[in-house]
């Protein structure tokens, strides 16, 4: 209840410094409200400043089903995203704006796995497989520092996960046979949130540090499921909107702001669907993923 109430908090507080969310103009700075547009046209990439870009990660990862009784180890985390990366600057009217954007596209797939880990697994806990694949967009205003960009982003992704495997032992306890049996060999629909920071050097190759949250869901239920997004969705064009007029005061405070509020509302709605998956509606409690990583990316 404590949690609900906090974010109940926080929402309210975005509705209200959203209020005043246009400029003087009548019309916002820049039209980057919140979207989920993906341009794979190939043939259109000469004419833009999108670089192809690949890029790997490790991470280690924490899975929990608030309903186990039993604890899932720790997996090791390898993934690989394909796709395409753009900085521009956040102000169109000036070449030497020292604030960027960042906007990526990509397709991802991942190896979520005991296995993968360098350390060995606690005896008290209990081995598990799980490969995953789906599309992300990843956003931030960052500071250019000459030959090096440094940008704090979010992440969101929307992704098909399937669990291959599970220590055997597990299933002597009912309630562990029955969440295991929703997932197994199953692909099933889930979500991603992540914060990092990126490093990019000299335009062809960057490394960055990030923290995701996963949700794997047990079913699809597409009202509840929509009902759930637009309010997610509602709540970033605000913020949108709200660091839009930071911009008009404060540019240099743009990336911070940005990088909190997004970061902090989708860790707020993580917590929440931890135990409904479609929150604030009456749902199912999914299997969640808590990950640290570590990239490189390749830009070409």
């Amino acid at each position: 209840m404590k949690t609900k109430l906090m974010f109940l908090f926080f929402f309210i507080a975005l509705v209200i410094c959203a209020q005043d969310s246009t400029s003087t103009d009548g019309e916002s700075r820049k039209n980057h409200k919140w979207n989920w547009k993906f341009d794979w046209d190939f043939d259109s990439y000469e004419n833009t400043d999108r670089r192809p870009m690949i890029e790997i990660n490790y991470g280690v990862g924490f899975p929990k089903h608030e309903k186990m009784v039993h604890s899932l180890s720790k997996i090791g985390n390898a993934e690989i995203k394909i796709g395409f990366s753009r900085i521009s600057n956040y102000d169109e009217d000036s070449d030497q704006s020292i604030i960027n954007e960042l906007n990526d596209n990509y397709f991802f797939a991942s190896k979520l796995s005991s296995t993968l880990l360098t350390q060995k697994v606690k005896d008290s806990d209990f081995a598990s497989d799980l490969i995953r694949f789906g599309f992300g967009r990843r956003t931030g205003y960052g500071y250019n520092a000459g030959s090096v960009y440094i940008i704090p982003y979010h992440t969101d992704a929307f992704l098909w996960s399937k669990l291959k495997s599970i220590d055997k032992s597990i299933l002597t306890s009912p309630a562990d046979f029955i969440v295991a049996r929703r997932y197994l060999n199953n692909y099933r629909f889930s979500s991603l949130a992540e914060a990092g920071i990126k490093f990019e050097i000299a335009q062809t190759i960057s490394f960055d540090a990030s923290h995701e949250t996963a949700v794997v869901f047990p079913r699809y239920q597409i009202w509840k499921h929509l009902g759930s997004v637009a309010i997610e969705m509602a709540g970033y064009g605000m913020i949108d909107n709200f660091v839009d007029k930071i911009f008009d005061r404060s540019p240099a405070a743009v990336p911070v702001v940005d990088f909190l509020l997004k970061n902090g509302l989708a860790y707020s709605l993580y917590l929440l669907k931890k135990e409904n998956m479609n929150w604030p509606f009456n749902t199912e409690t999914p299997l969640t993923y808590e990950t640290f990583k570590l990239g490189v990316t390749f830009l070409f």
